[in-house]
């Protein structure tokens, strides 16, 4: 019955799977709905950006698979890029609809503030997987 108890390599290894399977939920979820959204031009020209943004953070949870800290680091960067591109989009539409009350823009700014939690959180969490790897090797 030993080989039933968890070690910390296993626990580890479960982890890093675990992690790579909820980026690839995120990557199944996200990555189509863009392309199909570019494809069929209904994106706003100043939403571009937040398009490639949010392309660039869905690639980056990628690259994590294979260097977990760079991967994480670039997946935190792209995340808050996600984070400030959605609120300029927002804050730009909103101002430009003329008067709103003040209620829609708070609501509106944390709704597009969290596109950015998923990415930041994975992000986090690739570094803290790598830097336990390490601990562990030593």
């Amino acid at each position: 019955m030993q080989w039933i108890k968890a070690t910390p390599t296993r626990q580890l290894n479960f982890v890093r799977w675990l992690l790579r399977v909820a980026s690839l939920l995120i990557n199944l979820y996200l990555l189509p709905a863009l392309f199909i959204a570019i494809q069929s031009g209904n994106v706003y020209d100043d939403a571009r950006v937040y398009v490639v943004a949010m392309i660039a953070a869905s690639l980056s949870l990628l690259i994590a698979w294979r260097w977990e800290r760079q991967g994480g680091i670039i997946t935190m960067v792209c995340g808050l890029l996600v984070g400030i591109t959605a609120l300029i989009y927002v804050w730009g539409r909103f101002f430009q609809a003329g008067d709103q009350p003040i209620f829609q823009l708070l609501l509106a700014t944390l709704i597009s503030g969290a596109w950015m939690l998923p990415y930041l959180l994975m992000g986090w969490m690739y570094i803290r997987l790598e830097k336990q790897g390490r601990l562990m090797q030593a």
